[in-house]
């Protein structure tokens, strides 16, 4: 269980080694999105500004008698709820000469700090510019703070006056009682009154003493209640002195709050990293399916998966040239040669029709690759380059052109031995793409390319036709259908099924002989590519054994002249691929 869990692990290992571009590129376009967002949105700067509200009521200003310390304590709570709704901010976004109050907000906050039982305002600007959302936060903060101060000396205003009204009427019984005491003095000092009328009159009078006594005291109280509002009114005419006042002030803050630059670009980073994994992981399976499942579409076999060689900028067409590669770099061909060898069932596979679904899948290389292959295990071969319109061969093998070729021979104006070129490469010879205004795909040519073929059949073991893409022009159709058997080089990560699919068809349609495909340039993740690079498995990833569509039979090895073989040498075990030793 571990070992499979290993496995899976080196496998997703392998799928960043090889997908590390997605992964890359990916990540860029994340971060690019993020940075057009984050750049091209409108900057917001932020603001706060703090008053501290007083609602003590053993503090110096709410000291006063009577209810009033608790009726402003209530009062200056009840405020402080009322600030925090939308109504207020509605409000004071006018008193305060602001016309954006959503972007203001009120935070309520009761704090046990010095000075205890005291509330805090947070007034909490948001705006385009530092300076506007200083400004706005300081507006509101003070208009909350000159419509509290007003209110408070509007209150201990009414109070002072209430006490006022309440020392005049105290002051108007005090002299209603000092008049009737005089009153009864004055009667009493009769000496006509009767004892009975004295009596009552000294009642009358212990009882006004009372009075007085109790009124003196309540008069001495409420001038001091009204002293004391007084005093209180005193304070607050000064701005300072006030219940509300400002904690701290909304400073300039050249720092936007949004967008936070860094935040964005480290959240861009790590979403662009995932997506670009996920991509990266997905592409490369879907990439396996396509190559799992192409087999069973294309009702072919894959030959040999042959992976991607390194570049020489010196050599010609930018790649290695085959006795260049390395043993391991190799392998692909040699197993390919094999798998052929392995086709040759009923007859020898003499010619050989490369071909491919489009332009730069690499079917060239693959011949060439494949011819010196051969030519090292012995075999007589030619290269044949049928592609008059983009002509490739003599190039990369470092030849200059001949000036006539294939067309020009079918057409009888040069002979066979003047259209064969020898190479530098043993047992390895090339005839030349058709010069201009000579074509080997032509319908009326396609016999004379069978007889050519023939012909080579006595001079070589194995011939190479290096054809145009299928669906570039009709001419490989004619030319591949002449073959013995004909193979369609595809690149599994960047040739599309249907392209690919409906080449094979176009060629079936032809009457060509496909045997197989070779999957060029082809990742790590491929079956084939992990069997021809080091571990022992089955031809074709399957144990498949290609078979021709039955347009011409084949026998068990090449052999130069169509006789009878003779019997093969026993294949022996060669770095994991089976070598065939080929009959002169």
């Amino acid at each position: 269980m571990n070992e499979t869990n290993e496995l899976a692990l080196g496998d997703y290992i392998d799928v960043l080694k090889r997908r590390w571009p997605w992964v890359l590129l990916t990540l860029v376009a994340v971060l690019g999105l993020v940075a057009a967002f984050t750049f091209t949105r409108p900057k917001v700067y932020s603001s706060q500004a703090t008053v501290l509200v007083l609602t003590d009521v053993n503090g110096d200003l709410f000291a006063m008698p009577d209810g009033v310390a608790e009726n402003l304590k209530r009062n200056s709570i009840a405020e402080l709820q009322y600030v925090a709704t939308q109504e207020y901010r509605n409000a004071a976004s006018v008193a305060a000469g602001f016309r954006s109050p959503v972007l203001i907000e009120v935070g309520l906050q009761t704090e046990n700090q010095s000075p205890e039982s005291s509330g805090v305002l947070r007034f909490t600007a948001n705006e385009n510019t530092a300076q506007r959302a200083a400004d706005a936060a300081n507006g509101y903060a003070q208009a909350y703070i000159e419509t509290r101060h007003a209110q408070d000396l509007a209150a201990a205003t009414t109070r002072r006056d209430q006490l006022d009204a309440g020392v005049a009427r105290l002051e108007e019984e005090r002299q209603a009682l000092l008049v009737a005491r005089t009153t009864l003095n004055l009667e009493a000092a009769d000496p006509t009154i009767e004892p009975l009328r004295l009596q009552e009159i000294i009642q009358e009078l212990a009882d006004i003493t009372r009075e007085l006594d109790s009124l003196n005291t309540d008069l001495e109280a409420a001038e001091g209640q009204r002293s004391d509002a007084q005093r209180i009114i005193q304070q607050l005419e000064d701005p300072a002195g006030g219940a509300a006042r400002t904690q701290a002030p909304g400073f300039v803050i050249d720092t936007p709050i949004s967008p936070d630059v860094n935040r964005n670009l480290v959240l861009g980073a790590l979403a662009g990293t995932v997506l670009g994994l996920i991509v990266a992981v997905s592409s490369d399976f879907l990439a396996r399916r396509g190559e799992d499942g192409i087999e069973a579409l294309a009702g072919l076999p894959i030959l040999s998966a042959i992976g991607k060689l390194p570049k020489d900028n010196d050599a010609p067409g930018g790649v290695r040239a085959f006795t260049d590669l390395t043993h391991h770099e190799q392998s692909g061909y040699r197993v390919l040669l094999n798998s052929l060898a392995l086709a040759q069932i009923d007859e020898p596979l003499h010619s050989l029709a490369f071909t491919s679904d489009r332009p730069d899948a690499g079917k060239t290389q693959t011949v060439l690759n494949l011819a010196q292959a051969a030519a090292a295990r012995g075999s007589r071969v030619i290269i044949i380059d049928t592609d008059s319109i983009n002509p490739s061969i003599a190039e990369r093998m470092g030849l200059p052109r001949a000036g006539f070729g294939l067309g020009d021979l079918l057409d009888g104006a040069t002979s066979l031995d003047a259209a064969i070129n020898e190479t530098d490469i043993p047992n390895l010879d090339l005839i030349d793409a058709s010069s201009e205004g000579h074509y080997a795909g032509d319908h009326p040519q396609a016999d004379k390319l069978r007889d050519l073929l023939d012909r080579l059949r006595g001079r070589y073991d194995l011939a190479l036709l290096d054809c145009a893409p299928v669906l570039s022009s009709a001419d490989p159709r004619v030319i591949v259908s002449q073959a013995d058997a004909a193979v369609v080089v595809y690149q599994p990560e960047r040739d599309r099924q249907n392209t690919l699919l409906q080449a094979i068809e176009l060629l079936r349609a032809a009457h060509s002989n496909l045997i197989g495909l070779v999957a060029n340039r082809s990742s790590e993740s491929h079956p084939l590519y992990a069997y021809n690079y080091g571990n022992y498995g089955n031809y074709g990833g399957n144990g498949a054994v290609p078979q021709g569509n039955g347009h011409r039979g084949r026998s068990a090895a090449v052999n130069g002249n169509g006789a009878a073989p003779a019997p093969a040498p026993a294949p022996r075990q060669h770095d994991a691929d089976i070598e065939f030793v080929l009959d002169d």
